[in-house]
């Protein structure tokens, strides 16, 4: 029936927990962050191209039965999420293949884009965005462009990106 359910696992007392989050028609795989306050936080998108957020306390698992989800952006895919001094950063791939970002602490999340309308991204798929933090904790974003097999990134400056440099074939 297409119906899928995400749980969280945990490790307590050497022995495997996990707890029932959220389930829904037609649910991707998920990607999970867990922030330095012990929150975690999980999107994923559906069969209609539609992503969501669901977050909480670690602490309230087992706790808490009923958990709500968020619809972060329509027409978008495999979203993930990280965090910086000053926001929760969410990347989604759009329906037509680029790459856009939104704040998930603003009340109402605002698209913003990361590779569009850089010419380098007009014909081609970007795809597969991965969060990695540098020892300063810094969030770059790392992503496939599909039609050059090719790998760009970006670093957060804050407020915004920077500038989207080619790193690897």
């Amino acid at each position: 029936d297409h119906n899928n359910t995400l749980h969280i696992g945990t490790l307590e007392n050497g022995v495997w927990q996990t707890y029932k989050l959220v389930k829904a028609y037609g649910m991707a795989p998920a990607s999970l962050f867990i922030d330095k306050k012990h929150y975690f936080h999980l999107a994923w998108h559906d069969i209609y191209e539609q992503s969501y957020y669901l977050s909480g306390k670690l602490s309230q698992l087992g706790k808490k039965t009923s958990w709500k989800a968020k619809k972060l952006l329509e027409s978008s895919r495999r979203p993930v999420i990280t965090d910086s001094e000053k926001h929760l950063l969410a990347v989604t791939e759009t329906g037509i293949s680029f790459l856009d970002y939104i704040f998930l602490d603003e009340k109402k999340p605002t698209r913003r884009f990361l590779t569009w309308p850089d010419k380098r991204f007009l014909w081609h798929t970007s795809h597969s965005p991965q969060f990695v933090k540098d020892k300063y904790g810094i969030p770059w974003v790392f992503f496939i462009v599909g039609g050059r097999e090719h790998i760009f990134c970006a670093r957060w400056l804050g407020n915004k990106w920077g500038p989207v440099h080619s790193c690897s074939r």
